[in-house]
C-alpha cells in the first residue's frame, strides 16, 4: 500500500513540486502508542518495526532503558530478546533510572543493577520516593543516603520522616535536607544548618528547602522569601511574592517566579511582571509568558525586558504548551501554533498535537503537519513519529500501521 503526497513549495515566485511517498511496512494489532528504539508499542503489545514480530504480549509500556533490550512495563521489566519478565513491579510507582542507566530504583522494593538485575540495595527503613544524585554516585532513600558503588549508607537520618522533600542541586554538589540544612557532597560537610522554622523571616528556611530551586550553575538558591547565595547562604535579594514556583533560565542569569515577575539575578531587580504560565527559551534570550486569564501570549527580550511580540488567542490557554527545537514556534494543543518572533497565530491545532523530535513536524488528529507552514502533508490519523523521522504510526481502524517517512 502506498500513498503519494504532492507538496507545494514556494521559493521566490517559483513553485517547486516535490513528492513524499508513504509506504506501509507493517500492520500490527492494537492502538498505536509510541516508537522506541526499533520497536512500536501499542495497546496490544510491543512489536518489531521491521519484521512486525510481536516481542512482548503486554499492554502499554512505561519506558525503555536506553541502549538495552529492556522494556519497563507498568507491571514489570521485560527482556525483549527472551520475552521474560525480569522483575514484577505490580504497578509500583514511582520508579526511576540512574542518570547513567546503570541502576533501577523501585519504590518500596530497592535498587537493582541493570546489567545483572540483582537487587543490590534493600533499604533498612521504609522510605518515600527514590532520588538519584545527578552524577549517579548516590541515591537518597527516605532518610538515608547510599553510595551506589559501596552500596552502604554514607549519610544517615537525612530528612527523617520527610524524605519526599529532599533534593540534590543540578550538578550534585549539594543535598538539601528540609529537616537539618544543606550538605556539601564534595567537601563532605554540613555547610548550612538551622532550625526548620527559624524566628527570623529573612534567613533561609530549612523546612522549605524541598521547594527551593538551585540555579543551573549552583551559585543561587531561590526560596519562598528570596534568593540566597550558595557561597554565604545569605539572602542577596528579596522577591515580591512568596510563591514556591520558581525557575531559572539555563544560563542562571534570570529567575521566573509564578504570578510575580522575571528577575535579573545580577541586579535583583524585576524585568517585567508575569501572570500565568511561563518558560525560558533554551538559549536564555527570551521568556514566554502565557497569561491564561487574558488569553495573551507574550515574548519578552531578556536583555532589556522589552516586549518582543504579543498574541491574543480566541481559545482558552492550557499548560500543555511546547516549544519547537529552535524556540521559534509555540504549540498549544487544542488551540494553535504561534510565531514567537511576530506574535502571529499561524494555524489551529487539535487537542492531540505534538512536535516531532526535531520540531519540523507536528503529529495530530488532523494528520501530519509541516510545523513551519501549517500545511497538512498527510490527512491520516498519525499517532506518533519516530525520533529519526523514519517511521510514522497511523491508526487505521483496529490496526496500527507503520509507514516509512523521509522526514
Amino acid at each position: 500500500m502506498k500513498y503519494l503526497i504532492m507538496i507545494a513549495i514556494f521559493c521566490t515566485n517559483i513553485m517547486l513540486m516535490s513528492a513524499q511517498e508513504f509506504t506501509v511496512v507493517q500492520q500490527v494489532s492494537g492502538n498505536c502508542r509510541d516508537f522506541y528504539s526499533g520497536i512500536i508499542a501499542t495497546s496490544d503489545g510491543v512489536f518489531d518495526i521491521v519484521t512486525g514480530e510481536k516481542l512482548l504480549d503486554i499492554g502499554d509500556i512505561f519506558d525503555m532503558i536506553p541502549d538495552t533490550n529492556y522494556v519497563i512495563g507498568y507491571d514489570g521489566v521485560y527482556d525483549l530478546t527472551t520475552g521474560d519478565n525480569i522483575i514484577n513491579l505490580d504497578n509500583v510507582d514511582p520508579r526511576s533510572l540512574s542518570p547513567d542507566n546503570a541502576y533501577f530504583a523501585v519504590n518500596g522494593v530497592g535498587i537493582y543493577d541493570v546489567e545483572t538485575w540483582e537487587l543490590i540495595i534493600v533499604p533498612e527503613r521504609i522510605y518515600f520516593r527514590p532520588l538519584f544524585s545527578p552524577d549517579g554516585k548516590y541515591i537518597l532513600l527516605g532518610s538515608d543516603l547510599y553510595d551506589l558503588t559501596t552500596r552502604e549508607i554514607v549519610l544517615a537520618d537525612v530528612s527523617p520522616g520527610n524524605g519526599i522533600s529532599g533534593q540534590f542541586s543540578p550538578r550534585g554538589t549539594f543535598l538539601a535536607d528540609p529537616s537539618r540544612g544543606i550538605f556539601n557532597l564534595i567537601t563532605w560537610e554540613w555547610v548550612y544548618e538551622d532550625e526548620p522554622f527559624p524566628d527570623d523571616p529573612d534567613v533561609l528556611w530549612v523546612a522549605a528547602l524541598g521547594d527551593g530551586v538551585f540555579s543551573p550553575d549552583e551559585t543561587l538558591l531561590a526560596m519562598h522569601n528570596g534568593v540566597f547565595s550558595t557561597h554565604t547562604w545569605e539572602r542577596i535579594f528579596e522577591t515580591e511574592s512568596g510563591t514556591d514556583t520558581n525557575r531559572f533560565s539555563a544560563d542562571s542569569h534570570y529567575l521566573y517566579i509564578d504570578d510575580d515577575a522575571v528577575y535579573n539575578v545580577n541586579t535583583g531587580q524585576p524585568l517585567f511582571s508575569v501572570w500565568g504560565y511561563g518558560l525560558f527559551t533554551s538559549d536564555s534570550e527570551f521568556f514566554i509568558n502565557i497569561d491564561y486569564a487574558s488569553r495573551v501570549i507574550e515574548a519578552y527580550d531578556l536583555k532589556d525586558g522589552t516586549l518582543n511580540s504579543s498574541a491574543r488567542s480566541d481559545k482558552s490557554l492550557n499548560y500543555r504548551y511546547r516549544l519547537n527545537e529552535d524556540d521559534t514556534l509555540l504549540l498549544i494543543p487544542d488551540n494553535a501554533v504561534f510565531d514567537l518572533a511576530t506574535g502571529e497565530k499561524l494555524y489551529d491545532v487539535p487537542r492531540y498535537s505534538r512536535f516531532s523530535q526535531d520540531g519540523k513536524w507536528i503529529v495530530s488528529d488532523d494528520g501530519l503537519v509541516d510545523a513551519t507552514t501549517g500545511q497538512v502533508i498527510w490527512d491520516a490519523n498519525v499517532i506518533a513519529i519516530s525520533d529519526d523521522n523514519a517511521y510514522l504510526a497511523v491508526q487505521e481502524q483496529d490496526k496500527c500501521s507503520i509507514y516509512t517517512f523521509d522526514g
